[in-house]
């Protein structure tokens, strides 16, 4: 099976859907199976902590069900192959088909709203808690995780009621995944498009706020807190690009397929859980060592605050006498957010 190059825009031949659905579902296994890491982790760090995990804990650990969700609805349209162009009603000819095809495009269409949502959030929280000099130790003790709960689940929830009351989830022109037809356009940007661009912009301005304040920052457990955060926004930034130009272009051409495009949507969209499960496994010893896991790193987490101000004021050498207070050379109280 070889893909014609040369028919880059309108109707994708066989081949570049076979393309694209491959690498569509090798994406989403991908990160199936990194989110299930991020979950399990999450959870064997929490029984293991003798205190409850801070707040940017649990918002990350939404985010991974999140996109462990959207993974299994991305794998979910593998099971619909398409239909002859000549059929008025692809689905209709089997009842089944139908009802799979609708239930992916609601998971689809749930999960990416609160995915985005979750991304947000954690840069929201993350921004607040590292602006404060305290450590956003205030903060913390405010539970803000059912307002958090409420509004990633809540909105897309919303979204739902409104595509199933007016029927606009089924299948879609380039038979690769089921989401909300093309003859509801509005709708796509209303319930998808539409907040994704401000959510992106929103991302986009964290990140540039944090990527200043960390050229400029002399803490080093503060830079270091930011540099994770950072990880998440340029995850997200960089995953929902293609999709948005993808859009832009298909607006601009009669909303033609445009083959490239399309390809790259897929596969960064696919990749959004991995990536994310590449960022949390570079944190992730660090947190386990602090909730004493591994017997191997048991101990670590006890000296990590010690070594990390001892670098971040090396205003002068520390004798060994004096380890036990050299968390006192830090201004600044180390911030509660654990990502």
């Amino acid at each position: 099976m070889t893909i014609d190059w040369g028919v880059l825009v309108g109707p994708l031949s066989d081949a570049q859907v076979f393309a694209i659905r491959i690498s569509y579902g090798v994406g989403a296994a991908l990160s199936a199976a990194g989110t299930m890491f991020m979950v399990v982790a999450f959870l064997a760090i929490r029984t293991a902590r003798r205190k409850p995990m801070p707040t940017a804990a649990h918002l990350v650990f939404w985010l991974a069900l999140s996109c462990l969700g959207l993974a299994c609805s991305q794998l979910m349209s593998l099971s619909y192959t398409g239909y002859p162009d000549t059929a008025p009603d692809p689905c209709s000819r089997q009842y089944a088909c139908f009802d799979t095809c609708k239930v992916q495009a609601i998971g689809l269409q749930f999960f990416l709203s609160s995915s985005f949502l979750w991304t947000s959030a954690i840069a929201f929280h993350a921004f607040v808690v590292l602006q404060d000099p305290g450590g956003g130790k205030e903060f913390e003790r405010w539970n803000s995780l059912p307002v958090y709960l409420s509004i990633c689940f809540g909105l897309p929830a919303v979204t739902i009621a409104i595509g199933i009351y007016f029927q606009i989830f089924g299948p879609t022109t380039h038979k690769v995944w089921c989401w909300i037809t093309i003859d509801a356009e509005l709708f796509r940007f209303v319930l998808l498009y539409g907040p994704l661009v401000m959510l992106w912009i929103f991302n986009v301005a964290i990140l540039a706020s944090l990527s200043r304040q960390s050229a400029l920052a002399y803490d080093f457990i503060l830079s270091k807190h930011r540099q994770r955060l950072r990880m998440y926004l340029v995850v997200f930034v960089c995953s929902k690009l293609p999709a948005l130009a993808n859009r832009i272009t298909e607006v601009f051409m009669g909303n033609q397929d445009v083959f490239p495009l399309l390809l790259t949507q897929a596969v960064f969209d696919a990749l959004f859980g991995f990536c994310n499960s590449l960022v949390y496994g570079v944190t992730f010893r660090r947190v386990a060592a602090k909730a004493g896991i591994w017997c191997w790193t048991r101990g670590h987490g006890r000296d990590l605050d010690v070594k990390e101000s001892l670098i971040a004021y090396p205003k002068r050498p520390i004798l060994v006498n004096e380890r036990p207070t050299a968390r006192r050379l830090s201004t600044s109280a180390e911030p509660t957010a654990d990502f």
